[in-house]
């Protein structure tokens, strides 16, 4: 691998990070790290989940995050 393989991204570009609290793949504090170098991104941390689809929650964010590419209201994540 090359020598800045592990360099983390640096971003302006708009990101939503999910995770969840039950997510051994993509725990919050996973993304709360990567939150540092994507400047314009937005944490949503399911209470009891993962981040994967199949929620109507996780999947009406991610469809309202495409569509604006603004903050969207995670009250549903809770």
């Amino acid at each position: 691998a090359p020598a800045d393989f592990r360099t983390p991204v640096r971003s302006k570009t708009p990101a939503l990070l999910i995770s969840g609290m039950l997510d051994p793949v993509t725990p919050p504090e996973m993304s709360a790290d990567l939150s540092r170098y994507l400047i314009n991104s937005q944490l949503v941390s399911i209470a009891n989940g993962s981040h994967g689809t199949g929620s109507p929650c996780i999947d009406r964010l991610i469809a309202q995050f495409v569509a604006t590419a603004a903050k969207v209201d995670t009250a549903c994540a809770a």
